[in-house]
């Protein structure tokens, strides 16, 4: 029989509903902030990557060891970062471009596809572009009369 509380359980599960809604909420919050790390540490890798990587070459290109030495360091510490953070697509482009003799159509073209994922990773779907228009802010003179 009943122990002359039949409202008990019925007074208890709005509160189980508020406490499993608040710990459903903080999980959710805890991923959308791990996710939101995970995409602004990914971003700040790449970025750090090709400005290092370009500076880098402009320097050695004017006979600047020391800069160019500076930039090597930093460039090695956003290769190191993207190796923790960056996507799969980005890790495999970049290693295959570093396979390849610099300059080469195959290493233009590889790293046209890895910036493109980069940039697909970091924009929306709605400010993506076409893989022409990477090569070409990439390697303009390519693209000249």
């Amino acid at each position: 029989m009943s122990d002359g509380r039949p409202g008990a359980w019925k007074a208890a599960l709005p509160i189980l509903g508020v406490v499993l809604g608040a710990y459903l909420s903080f999980l959710y919050g805890q991923e959308t902030s791990r996710r939101k790390m995970l995409e602004d540490q990914r971003a700040a890798a790449y970025v750090q990557y090709v400005e290092a990587s370009a500076l880098q070459k402009m320097l050695d290109a004017a006979g600047d060891e020391v800069g160019a030495l500076e930039q090597r360091g930093l460039m090695n510490a956003a290769r190191f970062r993207m190796a923790i953070y960056g996507s799969k697509a980005v890790l495999e482009g970049v290693a295959q471009a570093q396979r390849l003799e610099v300059r080469s159509p195959e290493w233009k073209e590889d790293t046209a596809q890895w910036f493109q994922a980069m940039r697909n990773e970091i924009v929306s779907a709605k400010e993506r572009v076409g893989d022409e228009v990477i090569r070409v802010l990439l390697w303009p003179d390519d693209y000249r009369p």
